[in-house]
């Protein structure tokens, strides 16, 4: 086999899958995440505080032994704005289960807290869209920070995979225009 086709062989069954994975782990667990929550931190500035009434919250707790311990928070809300009924469900930014800073255990406490109490909190609704609403409008530094670190991380990785890939690609015809005494730039 001529080095070329070896060295195909390895960009097709190690290099272009390690370069597909990283590159869509870069996308997924980090690019979208942080556009999502800058988009909805953006739009969230213009919302109105409504009070509203807590109709329902319930902490999930899973335990894995590859995660530990996370947390997902689900609450529903009933509201008016401008005469109208709306039911919200939306308690913050992020939606997914998380075991890192307790931050779903906090605002569960607080909205099973004023549920019991039968007490009315603060929901940020959308003046132009009222059916849009959310309780906590904070960004979470730490969830911020993670989701960086990987979009830049993998980022990096990915691009570099990728430009070794290309440059590998590229170099086939390098070796015989060497050995014929022609100079060839990559």
């Amino acid at each position: 086999m001529t080095s070329f086709v070896l060295r195909l062989l390895f960009l097709l069954v190690f290099a272009l899958p390690f370069a597909l994975i990283i590159s869509f782990g870069a996308i997924w667990g980090g690019i979208l995440p942080l556009c999502s929550q800058a988009h909805d931190w953006w739009e969230a500035r213009s919302y109105v505080p409504v009070p509203a009434q807590v109709d329902s919250t319930t902490l999930d707790k899973r335990h894995s032994k590859k995660r530990g311990t996370t947390y997902e928070l689900t609450a529903s809300f009933s509201y008016e704005y401008q005469g109208r009924h709306y039911l919200g469900q939306r308690a913050g930014f992020n939606t997914t289960a998380n075991n890192g800073d307790g931050f779903q255990p906090q605002l569960y406490a607080r909205l099973r807290d004023a549920q019991e109490r039968r007490q009315s909190v603060e929901l940020w609704v959308d003046p132009r869209h009222p059916e849009r609403s959310i309780y906590d409008r904070t960004i979470r530094k730490e969830l911020l920070a993670l989701q960086t670190v990987f979009a830049f991380l993998f980022s990096a990785i990915g691009l570099w995979t990728w430009r070794f890939i290309f440059r590998n690609v590229r170099r086939r015809d390098a070796a015989p225009a060497r050995r014929a005494g022609h100079v060839v730039k990559n």
